[in-house]
């Protein structure tokens, strides 16, 4: 019966089990739900048949209401605390940008704030020296070691930089 609540989303309510399928003789589920999806359900069990009267079970449904009104808002704050994480990283972005901080600061700022939002994904953020000539491996805060030679086996053999060797060219 279980199964029948949380495929059809309805309540469902079974007074007089027959004795020989154990000690359950009524039971009942309400579904649980949380952004129009069933997500689970409050059920109730009783060795009396016939428990789930009108009173019982309007009384459980108002309860399945409640908790269904609980998980809304604890997702709701949950998705207000992820946003709120998400504004707050932007920001600090962009006080970096706009202080002045060192590209490598930035760019490994930027590429651990893209990881955190991909979950799971990992990030490095390849960019040109400042003449064009040869590509640089400006940060890959997750990434093995040995990643810059795999980009430059896959860039046609130019040379890789470390960002950390063309900042100290660019300053020349």
């Amino acid at each position: 019966m279980l199964h029948i609540a949380l495929r059809t989303g309805t309540p469902r309510v079974v007074n007089g089990i027959a004795p020989s399928h154990g000690v359950v003789r009524s039971e009942a589920s309400f579904p649980l739900t949380c952004q129009k999806e069933v997500v689970g359900l409050l059920c109730v069990f009783s060795q009396e048949a016939d428990y789930f009267q009108k009173d019982i079970v309007e009384l459980l449904e108002q309860l399945a209401m409640e908790a269904s009104f609980a998980l809304e808002s604890l997702h709701r704050e949950a998705e207000r605390r992820h946003q709120a994480t998400l504004l707050a990283d932007q920001n600090r972005i962009l006080s970096l940008i706009a202080s002045g901080a060192a590209l490598e600061v930035i760019f490994t700022t930027l590429a651990q704030f893209v990881e955190a939002q991909s979950d799971g994904g990992l990030c490095s953020l390849v960019a040109l020296d400042p003449n064009g000539a040869r590509n640089c491996l400006a940060v890959a805060p997750s990434l093995p070691a040995g990643f810059d030679r795999a980009i430059a086996e896959a860039s046609g053999g130019k040379e890789v930089t470390r960002a950390s060797n063309l900042f100290v060219m660019a300053r020349r």
